[in-house]
């Protein structure tokens, strides 16, 4: 089931995207999607300490989900975006060093 969500969000033509930014880590959706139908979750998992693991849920005003510095520890982070978007499932995976 992961394997046709990633399948799903690899085919979009405008892809989501996840980078850091100086205001923490930033989830860019793709931008001819209408923001308030989009749902899911994003899962930060740290390697080195499971501890610092988080979920929050995609609650948008617009395209950009930023996760704020203050909530990230420097490292690796293992960035999984599990979402929808009319009924249709999606996942995105990313690993970032912050």
């Amino acid at each position: 089931q992961d394997i046709e969500k990633q399948k799903r969000a690899n085919s979009l033509e405008e892809k989501l995207k996840i980078a850091k930014t100086d205001e923490g880590i930033e989830v860019v959706f793709p931008s001819n999607f209408s923001s308030e139908n989009i749902t899911g979750k994003v899962s930060f998992y740290r390697p080195s300490s499971q501890k610092l693991d988080f979920e929050m849920p995609i609650s948008l005003s617009n395209s950009h989900l930023l996760i704020p510095k203050k909530s990230l520890v420097s490292g690796l982070w293992d960035i999984t975006v599990d979402w929808a978007y009319n009924n249709e499932t999606y996942l995105n995976k990313e690993t970032i060093y912050f």
